[in-house]
């Protein structure tokens, strides 16, 4: 079964584009403008995924991981120092993709952390 992603990007194109694509893949996406919008999103919906952009309005991308350590979360940034990238990690993110990305590259990305079930 196909993850629920959690979607943060306060770039509502941006969510329309991750969301539309990863919908035709099979994917359920919800989206979240901000960190506290997300924060009340994984309070109250079952999200296996979150796919979070590193610098939002009302906080960083991390900020949301806090509220359930335990899920796995995808970075995605303009932002291509090594630095961020780093403190990206060490802050629970297991993987950081650099935008802009190619939907397929992000899938792969989501097939790593959660294998697809062979029949």
């Amino acid at each position: 079964m196909k993850p629920r992603i959690l979607i943060i990007d306060d770039n509502a194109n941006q969510t329309l584009v991750l969301k539309t694509h990863l919908g035709l893949k099979g994917y359920e996406c919800t989206v979240a403008g901000s960190t506290r919008q997300a924060k009340a999103i994984l309070s109250s919906e079952e999200i296996q995924l979150i796919l979070s952009d590193i610098h939002l309005p009302d906080g960083n991308g991390s900020d949301v991981l806090n509220v359930k350590p335990s899920l796995k979360a995808i970075a995605m940034s303009g932002d291509t120092s090594f630095e961020q990238m780093d403190a990206a990690k060490r802050s629970g993110f297991h993987a950081y993709l650099i935008k802009p990305f190619e939907i397929d590259e992000l899938v792969q990305t989501i097939d790593e952390l959660f294998p697809p079930e062979h029949s």
